[in-house]
């Protein structure tokens, strides 16, 4: 039993290490790494418990470091609020919604806005139309959130559609990643699918997260604003791809 548990351990901390890599590259990545690699040695369920710790801390860390955060409330605000209302709906028809053909329709939507972006004319977003698109943007993802646990999703390709700079990008989708897994935590708590014994291990990978987030910085600093967006898109088409794997199966 001692074995067992010392491999989950040292799993899990490599795990989150690398995670934290990629999410102070990208901004974004954490669970895209950190679920799959500690899955295989223990049940989903805990697997998931253990990054919300991680997620709340790094998203506010960033937020914090970013110093936009009465900018980006200012311009995002409405997608903040569509945000939230999405997912308190999505989590309380989770049990009632197929949740394969979510996750086959949204890895569907995300590898489409991957190929729209590498053609000759992509598609961008102009300042103006943001009124209207922010809070159908939060709305729509929040939604799938609630029902997935993948909120940030669709949140992440219309912020790409922006075209932020890096910096202005890592900011804002923190932001919206902190308020997004606060209330995903909060509805699946009040629905009884998650406790505070569940969250404890938490609070064990934090170190190795920030240890990750460190090198990620310092990598984020030294690539160029093209390399940062290819890289984005290199994640979305995983995470969509990933999405469609585990809707088919």
């Amino acid at each position: 039993m001692s074995d067992i548990l010392l491999l989950q351990a040292a799993v899990a901390l490599l795990a989150f290490f690398c995670a934290g890599i990629v999410k102070g590259t990208l901004g974004v990545g954490l669970p895209l790494v950190a679920l799959p690699i500690t899955a295989t040695v223990m049940p989903p369920a805990q697997a998931m418990a253990l990054t919300i710790g991680p997620i709340l801390v790094s998203n506010l860390w960033q937020v914090i470091e970013a110093g936009i955060l009465r900018t980006a409330v200012q311009r995002f605000g409405t997608l903040l609020l569509g945000l939230s209302v999405g997912i308190v709906i999505g989590g309380a028809l989770l049990s009632w919604v197929d949740v394969r053909t979510s996750l086959l329709l949204l890895g569907t939507v995300l590898l489409g806005f991957c190929v729209a972006q590498v053609l000759p004319t992509r598609w961008r977003i102009q300042r103006r139309d943001e009124r209207w698109l922010s809070p159908l943007a939060g709305l729509a993802s929040g939604f799938v959130g609630g029902l997935t646990g993948l909120y940030g999703t669709i949140i992440l390709s219309y912020l790409i559609a922006l075209r932020l700079d890096k910096d202005t990008f890592v900011g804002t989708i923190s932001l919206l990643y902190l308020v997004g897994i606060i209330v995903l935590s909060a509805t699946l708590a009040g629905h009884r699918l998650l406790t505070v014994t569940e969250l404890i291990g938490t609070v064990l990978v934090l170190l190795p997260t920030f240890a990750g987030m460190l090198l990620g910085r310092r990598l984020r600093q030294r690539i160029s604003q093209p390399l940062f967006r290819q890289l984005l898109l290199l994640l979305l088409t995983v995470i969509g791809s990933s999405l469609i794997w585990r809707g088919w199966h």
